[in-house]
């Protein structure tokens, strides 16, 4: 993994991606999986998180609930699929960033079936700003979403791109 030093990152990029914030949308949408099926989330799924939450264009077509099937969403907005592979690359180190900030401050671990479990507090998290708090809301969603797809295969299959 190779990240430039903080310091040296854009003001935006070093906003947008935080690892503080990063790790807060990584352990919603965990929790969101948890809640769904008495699982960690499989670390294979971190890859999926943030590009699908950061990103405007994505988090606004993100289903509003669970019950929407993540078939449902995808064949409603195909566009997304455009570019899919190449932007989740571009977030993949940031993603293990997240983790990594998650582990050394005690809110993730890498369990030892190699999924992500949440820990520490059990409420939600909450910011001062209402992009933020739809950003851990969707989160939260596509926690959920994702753990009712199916297996990594079923979802990469899906998504049109190889884990």
């Amino acid at each position: 993994m190779r990240l430039q030093s903080w310091h040296d990152r854009p003001i935006i990029t070093a906003n947008l991606v935080n690892p503080a914030f990063t790790c807060e949308i990584v352990r919603e949408c965990g929790k969101g999986y948890t809640s769904e099926i008495s699982l960690n989330m499989p670390y294979i799924f971190l890859p999926l998180v943030l590009p699908f939450i950061l990103p405007q264009r994505f988090r606004t077509t993100l289903p509003r609930s669970k019950a929407t099937t993540m078939h449902a969403w995808l064949n409603n907005n195909p566009q997304l699929k455009i570019g899919l592979a190449e932007h989740i690359k571009g977030l993949v180190d940031f993603s293990k960033e997240a983790v990594m900030f998650g582990i050394i401050h005690d809110v993730l671990r890498i369990d030892e079936n190699g999924s992500l479990e949440v820990l520490g507090k059990k409420g939600k998290a909450s910011l001062n700003n209402d992009e933020t708090n739809e950003c851990l809301s969707k989160a939260a969603t596509w926690g959920k979403i994702l753990a009712n797809a199916g297996d990594h295969y079923t979802v990469y299959s899906m998504l049109g791109i190889k884990p």
